[in-house]
């Protein structure tokens, strides 16, 4: 609650964003707070100091109840467990797990610790620890072996920081209806994460098939996105600046797809296929940056299970569909130059036709793919999405079932669906370059450049991002930033440079604008 004053009288003392900001926070710090606790029928506390001893009192009692067992129940139990084989752990296993903990483990579980969370009562965060990890690995490591030997076991261990949140649909005035939330500190985190690692290793041995198949039985019924949460105070900027390109991508798009329908001389298939790739574009940037933005701005930042698959299905697909739509467009850059004279013949209208539905075909079975074998994982726990769409390398992520065969399986089918169409890309444009080298005069070089420049730099900008993503099995904390560039910004760019960078548009583009001119001069 501190914490939420201090944001509200920095940010009401700054620009005009931040005001807006700070009456966020003061009605998020009003909604949360505790003003009365009904202690029994007819008893009511309202200080704060007694509102705390009421959930002290309640949390120690409930914590503290202690069952009775009847002496025949005992003999029961004694019996049962004398009649049958618990297994054993075995002596390897159990000096695995009393091994004094490494420097190697506290730096792997340092690396794999989630940002973006809370921090317990010292107030140190994951990235603090991450960054200066080269230095605080040896001293932790000097810390857990004392702990481990029962020389020492400091309180920073033990320290935690405990709210209460409200249970849903429930009355706010009884300690019975809120939920205790611990926050503990990063080295105890990493404490525990070291010994729950061990464990894993060895409970397949101990625990029966069948119980695992219990355990380890899919419990998430939904996700929540942390998209850019981490970064607080630009939330509202963010919303504006994707929200204008966002718009901004929509509205050049539709205006290419209108050009292209309404002006004759852009029927030619080259414009067909751009077309084709404007429809392409307003889809995919439409299955991720609606709920982006409902997130950056709203607090429910929760997705239903079966919603993500979707929205991971449709996202992929469309992605491979983007990709291999702009192999076809190379194609019919390389047919246009290489064979002019027969080029007019050879693309046919249905030809165009077969031609742009082939990449929607090959993308939407491909994304099949991986996505079955990615909602075939067991999601048990965890549910914190470190991104702001449903990917597939952060639900592997998440996974509580091995995931490598899915890891193996994405890497493929991403190269599948980027390095090879790439490739077939970069092949068209040798070929291009050979022949264009072959033009003796400098304008018909240009001229004959001018036609699929625009073209190369879309596949550029779109190939070099996704293949940094999608080849590597694991992902990074970078993923979502670089997913930003191709889901947002690259789509925004490639309507500019279609118009800028190719005249027989811009010309379409004058005659329409002149003709809504002198249109709306007559009304006048």
């Amino acid at each position: 609650m501190r914490a939420l004053t201090t944001k509200a009288k920095f940010f009401i003392e700054s620009n005009k964003a931040g005001r807006l900001l700070a009456r966020s926070l003061k009605k998020q710090r009003h909604a949360n707070f505790i003003r009365s606790i009904t202690q029994s029928p007819g008893v009511t506390v309202n200080k704060n100091d007694k509102i705390a001893n009421s959930f002290i009192s309640y949390y120690t009692k409930l914590y503290n109840l202690r069952t009775s067992t009847s002496p025949e129940r005992s003999r029961m139990i004694d019996s049962y467990l004398a009649n049958i084989d618990i297994p054993s752990i075995e002596e390897d296993d159990k000096n695995s797990l009393d091994t004094p903990i490494t420097l190697q483990e506290i730096t792997t579980t340092i690396k794999a610790l989630p940002n973006g969370k809370s921090p317990g009562s010292d107030g140190l965060t994951v990235k603090l620890f991450q960054l200066l990890q080269e230095h605080i690995s040896p001293q932790l490591c000097t810390l857990f072996t004392d702990v481990d030997q029962g020389i020492v076991f400091p309180e920073s261990l033990l320290g935690a920081l405990i709210t209460v949140i409200p249970k849903p649909d429930k009355a706010t005035d009884l300690v019975g209806n809120y939920r205790p939330i611990s926050l503990i500190n990063i080295d105890m985190k990493i404490y525990v994460k070291i010994l729950a690692n061990r464990l894993n290793n060895i409970m397949p041995k101990i625990i029966h098939p069948d119980q695992m198949e219990d355990r380890n039985k899919t419990t998430v019924n939904e996700f929540i996105l942390l998209g850019f949460s981490n970064f607080h105070q630009f939330q509202l900027l963010l919303f504006i600046l994707i929200l204008l390109t966002y718009a901004t991508c929509i509205t050049g798009n539709v205006a290419i797809i209108v050009l292209v329908k309404t002006h004759h001389s852009l029927n030619i298939p080259m414009y067909f296929f751009i077309r084709t790739f404007a429809v392409l574009e307003i889809m995919f940037v439409s299955v991720t940056v609606p709920k982006l933005l409902t997130n950056l701005i709203g607090s429910d930042k929760r997705i239903s299970f079966t919603s993500c698959f979707i929205q991971l299905y449709i996202f992929n697909a469309l992605g491979e569909t983007e990709c291999y739509l702009l192999a076809v467009m190379a194609f019919d850059r390389d047919l246009a130059i290489n064979n002019p004279l027969r080029y007019s013949a050879f693309m046919s209208r249905l030809f165009c036709i077969e031609l742009s539905i082939l990449p929607w075909i090959v993308g939407f079975i491909t994304a099949a793919i991986p996505t079955i074998f990615t909602a075939a994982l067991e999601f048990c726990g965890p549910n914190e999405v470190n991104h702001f769409f449903c990917d597939l390398a952060p639900l592997q992520n998440l996974a509580c079932s091995n995931a490598y065969i899915s890891n193996i399986v994405t890497s493929i089918i991403a190269v599948i669906a980027t390095v090879v169409p790439f490739f077939i890309i970069m092949g068209f444009y040798i070929h291009i370059i050979i022949t264009i080298s072959t033009i003796k005069s400098n304008e018909g070089k240009h001229k004959a450049f001018s036609t699929c420049s625009s073209h190369l730099i879309v596949a550029s900008l779109f190939y070099c991002t996704a293949m940094v993503v999608y080849v590597r099995p694991k992902g990074s904390q970078y993923d979502k930033f670089l997913a930003l560039t191709y889901t947002v910004i690259i789509p925004v760019m490639n309507p500019f440079i279609y118009t800028l960078r190719n005249k027989d548009v811009k010309i379409a583009l004058r005659k329409s604008l002149r003709q809504i001119f002198c249109q709306n001069s007559f009304y006048m």
